[in-house]
C-alpha cells in the first residue's frame, strides 16, 4: 500500500513538473559557437511563447516582450542538450539544441506584462458587498468588511486589473436589498450601466477566537462570486477562512483577518480570469450580439453569411428572436472593438445604414431604430471609455 502511494505521489509530482515545462528543439546561428547556442536558447523561448500567446498579440507587443522576456531568454531555459553543432564555410556556427523551457515562469512574466488582459479589452471589475447572507456582517461600512474590500482591491490593482471606483460601487452597496437573489439580479444591470464586464459580489462573516498568551485572534469567513455581466452567469465562486492576529486588541485582529481574506479572494479571482482568458484567446469567447428593431429579417441571411467569414469569428448561433429582434451567440477571438467594426462594415457593404454598434461586457447591440445622425460623434470602435480607475479613492 505504501509503495503504491509513493508511486502515485511521484507520478503526480512528475505531471505537475511536466506541465510547468516544455521541451523544444531550436537552432541558432552566431559568429561563435557560444553566440549560436545563445541564439538557439532564445528561439526555444520564442517557441515557448508561441504556446501562450497568439502571433498577432506577439507582433503587436514585440518591443515589450523583447525588453522584458527575450532579453533574458536564458533564464527560462532550465537545461539543454546540444544535438548538433557545425561551423559553416563563412565561419559562422549553427547549433541545434533540445531545451527544457520553464513555461510556468514564462507564463507568469507574460501575464505580468498585461498583454493577455489588453487583448481581452482590459475588462473592468465592479466589487460589491452582499450583507443579506444569514449571520454576515450587515454593512459595507463595517471595519472588517472595509478591510476585506481593500484587500480585494489592493490585490487586483497590484496585478493591474481595472476596477470600477468605490464611489460608483457605493451607489449600489448602500441601497437596501432583501436577499442575495435581489442583489444578483440588480447588480448585473448596474454593472452593465457602469461598463463593468465582471461583478465580484462578496460576503463576510466573523467570529472572535480564544486569545493565546500573546495574541488576540479573530476568524473571518469570506465568500465571493464572479458574475459575467453580459450573460448574467456565475463563472467562479469560492470561500476562504482566515485568522487574523494582533497583540494589542481583538478589533485589530479581526480587521487583519478581513484584509487577508480579501487578498485571498483577489488572488483566486485573478487566477480564474487569467485561466479563462488564456482559453478564450485560443478557442474564442462567447459574445452576445443583439439586433433590435430589425426592419427586414430577410437581410439577416446575407448578414449571417458575411459575419461567419469575418476575421476572428469562429462560430455563430442564433439564440433568441422576437417579431422585431434577434440575438446571436458569436464565438469570437479578439477584442470587441474589432467585432463591432466588422459588424458595421458588413451592414455598410449591404447598403444598410446603422448607428455604430454599442457594447457592454461581452454583449454587442445594433439598434436599427437609432438614427446615425443623432449619435454623438465619437470613436466608433472605442471599447475602453474613461472610467474612474482609482478603486479606493475617497475612503
Amino acid at each position: 500500500m505504501k509503495k503504491t502511494l509513493l508511486i502515485l505521489i511521484v507520478a503526480v509530482l512528475f505531471s505537475a513538473t511536466a506541465a510547468a515545462q516544455n521541451v523544444v528543439k531550436a537552432s541558432g546561428i552566431g559568429t561563435t559557437k557560444r553566440d549560436a547556442t545563445y541564439a538557439a536558447q532564445r528561439l526555444a523561448v520564442e517557441q515557448g511563447l508561441g504556446t501562450l500567446i497568439d502571433s498577432e498579440s506577439l507582433t503587436q507587443n514585440f518591443m515589450l516582450v523583447e525588453d522584458k522576456i527575450l532579453s533574458k531568454a536564458r533564464g527560462y531555459v532550465k537545461s539543454y542538450t546540444v544535438i548538433s553543432e557545425k561551423q559553416e564555410v563563412d565561419g559562422t556556427w549553427t547549433v541545434t539544441i533540445e531545451a527544457v523551457v520553464a513555461q510556468g515562469d514564462l507564463k507568469n512574466d507574460l501575464n505580468a506584462l498585461g498583454i493577455l488582459r489588453e487583448k481581452m479589452g482590459n475588462p473592468r471589475i465592479l466589487v460589491l458587498y452582499d450583507p443579506t447572507v444569514s449571520n454576515s456582517l450587515d454593512s459595507p461600512n463595517n471595519p472588517v468588511v472595509a478591510e476585506a474590500y481593500d484587500g480585494i482591491i489592493e490585490y487586483l490593482t497590484d496585478k493591474e486589473f481595472p476596477v470600477v471606483s468605490k464611489r460608483i460601487a457605493d451607489q449600489f452597496t448602500l441601497r437596501k436589498f432583501s436577499s442575495s437573489e435581489e442583489i444578483y439580479k440588480e447588480s448585473v444591470g448596474f454593472g452593465l450601466n457602469n461598463q463593468a464586464e465582471y461583478i465580484l459580489v462578496f460576503n463576510v462573516k466573523s467570529e472572535p477566537q480564544k486569545k493565546t498568551s500573546v495574541f488576540y485572534r479573530g476568524r473571518v469567513m469570506i465568500s465571493a462570486k464572479l458574475i459575467n455581466t453580459s450573460t448574467a452567469q456565475i463563472i467562479a465562486a469560492d470561500n476562504f477562512k482566515v485568522t487574523g492576529t494582533d497583540k494589542d486588541a481583538q478589533e485589530f485582529a479581526m480587521k487583519k483577518g478581513g484584509r487577508k481574506g480579501g487578498a485571498a479572494i483577489g488572488k483566486f479571482i485573478s487566477q480564474k480570469l487569467i485561466k479563462r482568458w488564456e482559453s478564450e484567446t485560443v478557442s474564442g469567447r462567447a459574445v452576445a450580439l443583439e439586433l433590435l428593431n430589425v426592419p427586414d429579417f430577410s437581410m439577416l441571411i446575407e448578414f449571417k453569411s458575411k459575419l461567419q467569414s469575418a476575421d476572428g469569428v469562429k462560430n455563430l448561433i442564433q439564440r433568441n428572436s422576437t417579431k422585431n429582434s434577434v440575438e446571436y451567440e458569436v464565438t469570437f477571438v479578439g477584442d470587441i472593438g474589432r467585432l463591432k467594426e466588422s459588424i458595421y462594415k458588413i451592414f455598410e457593404s449591404m447598403y444598410v445604414t446603422i448607428a455604430p454598434p454599442t457594447s457592454g461586457g461581452d454583449r454587442v447591440t445594433v439598434d436599427f431604430s437609432k438614427n446615425p445622425e443623432d449619435v454623438e460623434e465619437e470613436e466608433l470602435w472605442d471599447d475602453n471609455p474613461q472610467l474612474e480607475s482609482s478603486p479606493i479613492e475617497g475612503d
